[in-house]
């Protein structure tokens, strides 16, 4: 099976000129399996020379197109409208700000070659291939999945335009994998690495006016709760629980935590960068198992009301004790060491 007549290659930018040139350098390099491979480039209405840039190449490359917007529709929904354009039977759709080593792409071609449904080009979040949690997780990195257009059907179109809102449009393709129980090849070496993050990017990254005023349910978005609203399309409901219980991790060492340090985190993070917004409280809420629920409620109990009265700090040589938030107070347990003077 030839790849170039068979891969749908999609880059998706918005002013980054520096990074795009470097994703340029990359996967148009002499050893580069994808060199060839017919390349769109969906351009978000960039105003930093990255349209220029695009179509520099476009001219120098005959298998590049650009394509550019002619407002900024966001990140996701530039996403999903990648999704919307593909017509070869594999879509990979790539970012601007990726890194990638192609090394050992010889995996990947030889997935398609293999029919695989789903072929991830990424496994540094995986350490266990039989763990569910892990495998999406991995797939909200979008450059991670090369999917099979036959599982972008109408509805599936329209889940990922929904979800827009939740961060990860490819998770509806993902989705419809596991409640369909098709294919995934997960290599030994992963061909793409995580690049620059910046907060919010994905969703609000572009407005045109810094008064606009962004829907709050977009704007107070964030991972954990993204990839529960997510995964809410898979229809299992034993597998959508396991999901939703590990819905958090290590984002040093991608390992799983528990359910309960991932409900702490979701509240600290709603409390501290979305001022408590509450339907992000409701969301998670109305996704926990209901074993889990009472858990949550004392969480919320105790982050909001008890927190609020009394917080409690133990360190290796006192006790210290806040009350409203005003009144301090603490109970040194090793007496103060006191400083020599030498000279």
């Amino acid at each position: 099976m030839k790849i170039n007549n068979n891969l749908d290659i999609f880059l998706i930018t918005y002013n980054r000129k520096e990074q795009l040139e470097g994703t340029f350098k990359q996967i148009l390099a002499k050893n580069s399996p994808i060199k060839d491979i017919p390349i769109t480039i969906l351009d978000n209405c960039s105003t930093d020379g990255t349209s220029q840039l695009c179509e520099e190449y476009a001219k120098q490359y005959p298998n590049i197109k650009h394509i550019r917007h002619n407002k900024n529709i966001g990140g996701n929904a530039n996403i999903t409208r990648a999704y919307e354009m593909v017509t070869k039977k594999y879509v990979w759709v790539l970012c601007d700000d990726d890194k990638f080593d192609f090394s050992h792409f010889k995996e990947i071609s030889q997935a398609m070659e293999q029919d695989y449904d789903v072929i991830l080009a990424s496994n540094y979040a995986i350490t266990d291939k039989y763990s569910l949690t892990q495998l999406v997780k991995q797939l909200t990195l979008v450059p991670a999945g090369i999917y099979k257009t036959k599982l972008i059907t109408s509805t599936v179109l329209m889940n990922a335009y929904f979800n827009i809102s939740n961060i990860f449009p490819q998770l509806a393709l993902v989705c419809k994998a596991i409640n369909d129980n098709c294919s995934f090849y997960i290599p030994k070496h992963g061909v793409v690495q995580v690049g620059i993050q910046e907060d919010g990017y994905s969703y609000t990254r572009g407005c045109d006016e810094e008064n606009n005023y962004i829907h709050p349910s977009m704007k107070n978005m964030f991972w954990q709760i993204g990839f529960i609203n997510s995964v809410q399309m898979i229809k299992d409901k034993k597998k959508r629980k396991q999901l939703i219980r590990k819905a958090d991790f290590d984002h040093i060492t991608f390992k799983e935590i528990s359910t309960y340090s991932m409900l702490r985190n979701i509240l600290f993070t709603n409390k501290t960068s979305n001022k408590s917004y509450f339907k992000n409280t409701c969301d998670v809420f109305s996704a926990m198992p209901f074993s889990y629920r009472t858990i949550f409620l004392f969480l919320l109990f105790d982050h909001y009301i008890i927190s609020n009265i009394i917080r409690i700090r133990i360190q290796p040589h006192k006790i210290s004790f806040c009350f409203f938030t005003r009144f301090k107070t603490s109970i040194r347990l090793k007496p103060k060491e006191k400083v020599k003077n030498n000279g």
